[in-house]
């Protein structure tokens, strides 16, 4: 259920950004290269400590992965930092490739910063590097611009916008002026507030229509064990964090509900205890695969768990690496999804598209038997 804060706070942010484009005029940023989701920008760092700077539009509560990838020689490492309009830092990352998600707070013009940082040790040459910005979830729908009477309401205002001495005699003057921006905000304000409320409206009916309750899971749940009712665990290094937590929010949006660390341990509860009785009653895990998970003991034991459970495994490899002798063992199986390639967003919806027909098939033998 859609809380009250979730569909006030997009909409006072949607409908201040709004009051402030009337009242102010924001100059066009010349010096940022634009960027485009899901497609990689390549570039070249001449110098130790350069920094260079691209932007991208988004909409309030968008998510957004951003990987930046170093190939020059030495122990040089990629360092990437997100900036929000207002110039705060929301986010930042730093390795051979930096990976950086963040569910953005406001509509408008957001920066990323790119540059080099890393060990003090080694040699550092020029090189180059890959920065890509993907949207994983969509947040606020862009607002459709108003219509009707206040189409001549918007032009007006925008031709008193500037003061000075002498308008013309059937120009309005600056005292009149102010009036006219706050009637025209309020109303384009009104309307961002009723095309929320709308979507938020339209989302709720959707969750709760009649007969179908809340998402149940296929395998259950242990008694006793505190674990909540889901369909799929997803295994991940700690260091593909970012791909992972996209990953949840994907499979979340299409109403299949997953386990994830830490996010899922309850309270006083073991921590390892709370993971055996998550996968066991999973129906699938997807395995986020890369040559962190690769080598990581901890993945191992929750990919032997699932499978020992006779849980279906999917490894979402989203790096080019080859699987370990012990993992080769563990997930030889013909659901294996290759996210290598940009945009990540394609490949997740592929993911959904394959455990949604899993599902499915596993929920009709027990539909016929009723």
């Amino acid at each position: 259920m859609v809380s009250f804060r979730r569909a006030i706070l997009p909409s006072f942010s949607l409908a201040l950004c709004i009051l402030l484009l009337f009242i102010m005029v924001f100059p066009a940023d010349a010096q940022n290269e634009q960027l485009e989701f899901g497609v990689p920008v390549k570039g070249n760092f001449t110098m130790y400590g350069e920094v260079h700077s691209y932007s991208f539009d988004a909409n309030a509560g968008d998510t957004v992965l951003i990987s930046l990838t170093w190939g020059g020689p030495g122990n040089t490492w990629a360092s990437l930092e997100l900036y929000s309009p207002t110039g705060a830092m929301l986010n930042s990352s730093k390795g051979p490739t930096a990976r950086a998600t963040s569910k953005l707070p406001v509509t408008g013009l957001y920066t990323v910063s790119a540059g080099t940082t890393g060990p003090a040790w080694g040699s550092w040459g020029p090189g180059p590097y890959v920065l890509t910005v993907q949207r994983v979830a969509y947040g606020t729908p862009p607002t459709l611009p108003p219509t009707g009477g206040q189409t001549p309401a918007t032009t007006q205002s925008i031709s008193v916008t500037p003061t000075g001495p002498g308008p013309a005699p059937v120009s309005p003057t600056p005292q009149d002026s102010a009036p006219l921006f706050l009637i025209t905000g309020g109303i384009l304000a009104a309307a961002v507030l009723a095309a929320v409320g709308v979507y938020t409206y339209r989302n709720r009916s959707r969750f709760l229509k009649p007969g179908t309750g809340a998402p149940q899971s296929v395998r259950g749940t242990v008694p006793g064990s505190g674990v909540i009712g889901h369909d799929v665990f997803i295994s991940y290094a700690s260091e593909d964090k970012p791909v992972a937590d996209a990953i949840c929010n994907r499979l979340e949006s299409e109403r299949i509900r997953c386990w994830i660390t830490p996010r899922d341990i309850l309270p006083g509860t073991k921590y390892q205890e709370a993971i055996i009785d998550a996968i066991d009653t999973s129906a699938i895990m997807v395995l986020v695969f890369s040559s962190h998970s690769n080598t990581s003991p901890h993945v191992l034991s929750e990919v032997t768990e699932a499978m020992s459970k006779e849980v279906i495994i999917i490894p979402f490899r989203i790096e080019d690496v080859l699987p370990s002798k012990a993992m080769k063992y563990l997930i030889g199986v013909p659901h294996w999804l290759d996210a290598i390639t940009p945009p990540l967003e394609r490949h997740i919806d592929e993911l959904g598209k394959t455990i949604r027909v899993i599902l499915k098939q596993r929920s009709e033998p027990a539909s016929s038997n009723q």
